[in-house]
């Protein structure tokens, strides 16, 4: 880790602020991408910028959490692992209020539809590795649309699971040896 990035965490914990741990197992080109631009490096990357804010966010509603917190974290370290080279990278993430407050809007929006019985249209990017993650793809109509435009049958979307799974079982094996 970069010795002012390493001096950034220390002034925040001195500070008596907690710093937030994001680890994120990369395929070799995103993990490129993070190398070189951070989170904000493409669209796909970027969506952990909202999952770490709504961190924050989490953080800030929980009473127990501020009572035992004293300081509300302000910044996350991410750590990012190429899972071919096990090569590691790091980015950290300040709290961003319009990140916060955008994403808000988006989830009041959200309710406000399903109160209605309307499900909001997809917001399908065209960036299918993103669907890929998703836990709903079986009823989301960006990905059944997808799954007919590129004929991707159930047993393809089965093998991507089962590599998720792979995945998620190589990290928590890995998680055992990470380095405080």
């Amino acid at each position: 880790m970069p010795a002012e990035m390493k001096a950034a965490i220390q002034e925040e914990l001195d500070a008596g602020y907690t710093v937030l741990l994001e680890i994120k197992t990369m395929a070799p080109n995103s993990f490129g991408t993070f190398s070189l631009h951070g989170l904000s490096g493409d669209q796909f990357l970027s969506k952990y910028l909202y999952q770490i804010n709504g961190y924050f966010e989490a953080l800030a509603q929980s009473s127990t959490l501020i009572q035992s917190l004293g300081k509300l974290p302000r910044k996350c370290l991410v750590v990012a692992m190429d899972v071919d080279s096990k090569r590691r990278a790091y980015e950290l993430v300040e709290r961003d209020p319009e990140i916060i407050n955008e994403a808000k809007a988006w989830v009041n929006e959200l309710a406000r539809n399903l109160a209605a019985g309307v499900m909001p249209e997809p917001d399908y990017s065209g960036a299918d590795l993103a669907c890929r993650f998703c836990s709903v793809t079986q009823h989301c109509p960006a990905a059944q649309m997808l799954r007919s435009q590129r004929q991707v049958s159930s047993a393809a979307l089965d093998a991507d699971t089962d590599l998720l799974n792979d995945l998620a079982a190589l990290y928590s094996d890995y998680g055992i040896q990470i380095d405080a």
